[in-house]
């Protein structure tokens, strides 16, 4: 059967009509993916941004707990008008350790007065065995008003505290348990403050 020019002109168009809805199609298509490397590009840009400002901001928190590690918290020491010299009487008559002028950073009061709590006193030493030295004799505080602490940051804090319960719960079971550095030890079994994070969830 013989196909009039008329239809296959019609064939012909509509193959024209169909290949130019595919080129549109693709036209598009091209300029969606366009669109979505460019956001792509934008995301990588503000992940980039973000990793940038997280690095810079762990680094802070870093220098900030190496700076702590020179610091306490003196607890109990009555307040007045003359800290320096109160400090240095308590350190050497309470602790047996001389403090010079040299030893010391920065001194102050913590928290808000309060005329019926004593607040504490953040002591920053220049050196981290001046610290050392404190620590030595810090059980010659038992059974007195007084009481020395770490200077931790708050997450530091929250990982001791995780350390410290599970150290109680293993202790109330009668388990062997201690606490070295930032790890809690039971009965031979060495677990990280992450290994306890997990648990509790």
């Amino acid at each position: 059967m013989a196909i009039s020019n008329d239809e296959i002109y019609a064939l012909l168009k509509s193959v024209q009509e169909s290949n130019n809805g595919i080129s549109q199609d693709i036209k598009q298509i091209k300029k969606d993916f366009q669109t979505y490397k460019e956001e792509i590009s934008k995301i990588k840009d503000t992940v980039k941004t973000l990793e940038s400002a997280n690095q810079i901001i762990s680094e802070k928190i870093n220098l900030h707990d190496i700076m702590r590690k020179k610091n306490i918290v003196l607890f109990g020491l009555p307040e007045s008008s003359t800290l320096e010299e109160d400090l240095k009487s308590f350190f050497l008559e309470k602790l047996s350790v001389k403090i010079e002028n040299f030893d010391l950073d920065n001194f102050y009061r913590i928290g808000e007065r309060s005329e019926n709590k004593v607040r504490a006193v953040l002591v920053k030493f220049t050196r981290e065995k001046t610290k050392q030295d404190v620590f030595k004799n810090v059980k010659k505080l038992r059974g007195t008003a007084y009481s020395i602490a770490n200077d931790l940051s708050q997450k530091q804090s929250q990982e001791q505290n995780i350390l410290y319960n599970h150290y109680k719960s293993a202790k109330s079971k009668q388990y062997s348990a201690k606490i070295v550095k930032n790890t809690f030890i039971v009965n031979g079994t060495t677990y990280t403050v992450e290994d306890l994070r997990e648990d509790e969830e």
